[in-house]
């Protein structure tokens, strides 16, 4: 697998920026022109996240390379082939997110919140927040409906609807989310060590 075939998302091997950064500010210089009419708006924002991060992927030194019409092996030498060449991860051997059932926090933000229409509150028609003013963004409102109607939710989706309303998630499951949360971790791997007591 080549770094211009891997899926969006995988992480790809990255080069240290200055010696592209110096061969398109070479390249610019030697036409007289402008870094926006020499590598284009996509190639400009591209040059200037190079510049900002320090690094840059294997991909986009071949895409920025192209644009100035130089190999990147002329640019970073062996070392562009010895990343474009290393093996890639996939997405096959990522580990699987891990999922808790979803009970604990519906119960939580059911009684945080008041009832949408056509369910009975036994307790009172309060001066509660609806669930969807807490959520407040759509994406975390999906996220709750889809535990909701999964009876399930990710680890990523218990945080984030968790930090809406100002829990930690260990407040809602205790040990199993700690359980969860190093779930992928070797069984000798202490997250305290090192931690002040």
């Amino acid at each position: 697998m080549t770094a211009a075939s891997v899926p969006r998302g995988v992480p790809l091997p990255r080069l240290p920026a200055g010696p592209l950064l110096e061969a398109i500010e070479a390249r610019r210089l030697q036409r007289g022109t402008t870094l926006l009419a020499l590598l284009g708006e996509r190639g400009a924002s591209a040059q200037g996240r190079a510049r900002q991060e320090g690094t840059v992927t294997v991909r986009k030194v071949a895409d920025l390379c192209g644009l100035l019409g130089v190999a990147p092996q002329a640019v970073y030498g062996d070392a562009y082939d010895q990343a474009a060449s290393a093996p890639l991860p996939t997405r096959a051997t990522r580990v699987p997110e891990v999922r808790l059932p979803a009970a604990p926090l519906l119960a939580a933000v059911k009684a945080r919140c008041r009832p949408r229409a056509g369910e009975v509150d036994a307790w009172s028609p309060d001066q509660r927040p609806a669930v969807e003013e807490v959520l407040g963004t759509e994406p975390a409102r999906r996220a709750y409906y889809r535990a909701e109607r999964e009876g399930a939710l990710t680890l990523r989706a218990l945080e984030r609807l968790c930090d809406a309303f100002g829990w930690h998630p260990r407040m809602l499951y205790g040990d199993a989310y700690d359980e969860a949360a190093f779930s992928g971790s070797p069984e000798d791997h202490d997250p305290w060590e090192g931690l002040a007591a």
